[in-house]
């Protein structure tokens, strides 16, 4: 499966602003497709899900953003090594 294959394939639905495919090592290719509006990647959602393309069946979600757990870690992790540093230097 390739970002092309995917972009033209769901092109059907809306204009797609990227297609890419994310190498992961497994079996199971993931990728993301972003759309200019929410309304095309609704309709590219309820026409794919399931369905098959390069014999991998789809399951298609919305991506959200971090969730602030998420995100709260993360500022967490960043205080604690410009402590460290701080404290190091």
């Amino acid at each position: 499966m390739t970002a092309d294959q995917l972009k033209e394939t769901f092109s059907a639905f809306g204009t797609v602003g990227e297609a890419r495919v994310v190498p992961t090592g497994r079996i199971r290719p993931f990728a993301f497709i972003s759309y200019d509006n929410e309304a095309d990647a609704a309709k590219a959602m309820a026409a794919m899900q399931g369905k098959t393309l390069s014999t991998q069946p789809l399951t298609i979600e919305f991506a959200s953003l971090a969730s602030k757990k998420t995100k709260q870690r993360g500022q967490t992790y960043r205080e604690q090594r410009h402590t460290q540093q701080m404290h190091s230097g």
